[in-house]
């Protein structure tokens, strides 16, 4: 499938999404900051984050080289306006006659438009499966707050293959039921549906969950992650009673109609 601008458009805006939550409520982006951001990245990702802290450094009104959120933000509509039109979406490197006109902006222009495209390309032929897989090492000790106050179970990646064009709570049972290989069956008889709600909003409360920054930033890249790669993101909790662990999902739909996201057991007061 040959690389879109909506495919290089989700990769920008995961990147600089990512290095704006790596601060904090920080207005500064440390290079501490970018050093833990960078450590729980694939290579692509690593590179174009990489590429993209040190344009905004280098920046002609950036004084004392210092990088901002602000900053940041500030570079996407040059990126989108001006870099993105001078190469041409098809697959591979970029050629020689768009790499000369990129040049001509400046060398960090050029080393951000080959990540960036790079990273669009690895980000485009993600399987749903290895979605799920990022999913779960990055939800992996992550806290799930007061939706588990009373304790929870390690986080578990979930990905159902499925062909879902949208995520109500009959899709939503539907799917884990019919799931082959998974330990499901009888969720209805068994269970309550406590909550089906907008998944978006825990996404956001992820960070403030953590009690230290190493997990805040997990908590910020799983939110960015999901937010970017699934569609109709729901929050379902299930109930059977105070004393015991009920399940949690946070999931949604990848562009091939599977079930992707993470679950866990949890108990709350």
């Amino acid at each position: 499938m040959p690389i879109t601008i909506r495919h290089m458009l989700d990769a920008l805006n995961q990147v600089m999404a990512q290095l704006e939550a790596s601060a904090g409520a920080d207005p500064f982006i440390s290079q501490e900051n970018l050093d833990t951001l960078l450590h729980a990245l694939d290579e692509e990702e690593k590179a174009f984050t990489t590429s993209m802290y040190e344009l905004v450094k280098s920046r002609k009104n950036n004084r004392g080289g210092r990088v901002t959120r602000k900053a940041v933000a500030s570079l996407a509509p040059y990126l989108k306006e001006v870099v993105m039109p001078e190469f041409y979406l098809k697959a591979g490197p970029i050629d020689r006659r768009a790499a000369r006109r990129i040049l001509a902006l400046g060398e960090p222009y050029l080393s951000l438009a080959n990540t960036w495209k790079a990273f669009a390309e690895y980000n485009m032929d993600r399987s749903p499966a290895e979605l799920a897989e990022r999913i779960g090492e990055l939800s992996e000790g992550i806290s799930l707050g007061y939706y588990a106050n009373a304790g929870q179970e390690p986080i578990l990646p979930l990905h159902v293959p499925a062909q879902l064009e949208l995520l109500d709570e009959h899709a939503f049972f539907n799917t884990l039921e019919n799931a082959h290989g998974h330990a499901f069956e009888g969720l209805r008889e068994n269970y309550r549906l406590d909550r089906f709600v907008d998944g978006n909003d825990i996404l956001s409360q992820l960070p403030g969950f953590q009690d230290n920054p190493g997990a805040r930033d997990k908590a910020s890249q799983l939110a960015v992650i999901m937010q970017h790669h699934l569609r109709e993101i729901a929050l379902a909790i299930l109930f059977r009673n105070e004393q015991s662990f009920n399940p949690l999902f946070v999931a949604g739909i990848t562009e091939a109609g599977h079930l992707v996201g993470f679950s866990a057991a949890v108990r709350w007061k």
